[in-house]
């Protein structure tokens, strides 16, 4: 892999990817971003298996490839770059970049490594506007439980019916909805438990964007995608 990519649109990609990356776990790929080439552009993906986010960014490819980084390394170190072009390449595992009078080497993993992440719907059964999902989920997921031993509470409940979308937190002890008006009506009813620090990402990535959230489910019935602009974020649904 060979590429040349603007420092701050590198570093934004990686920061709408690294909230994904797994703290904790058993399996360190997942400490580990994807940084790989696709039709002509570059893709970073990160997960910890029950949240996953794949976003794209403008580069100029030379060469074709893909490796995975430990993510917090490489954060560290382009954040501390100055705003300029830098120089992406992989061989053998072994990722370099270079900036002017800075340059650095990272161990690598093979790509193939990597969990593959589900491949996108082109049907979506909802679309929300990106203002309206922020407000309701900032008002809701307050109320979800962070008890880990209790998963189902950990997760905000989403019901489509009709033209409404109904968020609902609730922790055993207090409990949260806002109800949301569509402006399509659903050809059917959904009801699903999404894990509550997905929701607050999603919320997080879309920032000021004005295109609709559209979000599609899966045909296994157990992954939700969440499309922006740019950006899917994969989520696990929960089940209790």
């Amino acid at each position: 892999m060979k590429l040349s990519v603007l420092k701050e649109n590198f570093a934004a990609g990686l920061s709408v990817v690294g909230k994904a990356v797994a703290t904790k776990g058993s399996l360190p790929i997942l400490s580990n971003v994807l940084i790989e080439t696709e039709e002509g552009r570059l893709k970073l993906a990160a997960t910890d298996l029950e949240t996953g986010v794949v976003t794209w960014i403008g580069a100029k490819i030379e060469e074709e490839g893909g490796v995975t980084v430990p993510a917090r390394l490489l954060l560290e170190f382009v954040g501390n770059l100055p705003p300029v072009e830098l120089k992406l390449s992989s061989e053998n595992q072994i990722f370099t970049i270079s900036a002017e009078k800075s340059h650095s080497t990272f161990n690598g993993v093979s790509k193939d490594e990597f969990p593959s992440l589900p491949k996108t719907s082109s049907e979506y059964f909802l679309k929300v506007n990106p203002k309206d999902f922020s407000g309701a989920v900032s008002e809701v997921a307050f109320a979800a439980s962070s008890d880990e031993t209790r998963p189902i509470l950990t997760g905000v409940l989403m019901k489509v019916s009709g033209n409404t979308l109904t968020f609902v937190g609730v922790d055993g002890f207090r409990l949260a909805e806002r109800v949301l008006m569509l402006s399509e009506t659903v050809k059917e009813d959904v009801s699903l438990v999404i894990p509550s620090k997905t929701l607050l990402e999603v919320s997080r990535v879309v920032g000021g964007s004005e295109e609709p959230i559209k979000i599609s489910l899966l045909p296994e019935g157990n992954q939700l995608i969440f499309e922006m602009p740019n950006v899917l974020i994969f989520s696990r649904i929960l089940e209790g």
